[in-house]
């Protein structure tokens, strides 16, 4: 006699299977996920550091990079350019930090500030760590960036 469909075996074998492999491909899943945001906060950071630059050379005023918690930001004259009149216009001049920013014992205030000459005073190194992953931002005095993973 021949009857198409599974043993109530054959099923239980697939379930265990089935069961082994799903704590794999979510840990898989999860440790991809924490990766592309680690990737996704170095990019926003080092587009953060050469915007500044550019805005203090093409507006003529100074552009300071703040560090305010877990946030960093550009402000001009102390006003963060991501906001005007309360409300946010410009989400890419902040940066929410989900790791640590360190720059030279500095844990909060004023890192940077660039002059529209092109100038750039304050710190030249920030490291930005997550758990193992790491960052180096290096800025020359005169605004170049480089970035070391």
């Amino acid at each position: 006699m021949t009857r198409k469909g599974l043993t109530l075996v054959e099923l239980l074998v697939v379930m265990a299977i089935i069961g082994i492999l799903m704590p794999i491909g979510a840990y898989s899943l999860s440790s991809y996920r924490q990766a592309q945001q680690w990737r996704a906060q170095v990019a926003s950071l080092e587009g953060l550091l050469r915007t500044g630059g550019q805005y203090a050379r093409s507006s003529g005023r100074p552009v300071e990079l703040v560090l305010s918690g877990q946030e960093v930001y550009l402000t001009v004259d102390g006003n963060p350019l991501y906001a005007q009149g309360g409300r946010e216009v410009a989400p890419h001049l902040r940066v929410r930090l989900d790791g640590h920013l360190q720059a030279s014992n500095q844990s909060s205030g004023t890192l940077l500030r660039w002059r529209p000459s092109g100038r750039v005073e304050g710190v030249r190194s920030l490291e930005l760590t997550q758990g193992s992953r790491r960052a180096v931002f290096s800025l020359s005095p005169w605004g170049e960036l480089e970035v070391g993973r």
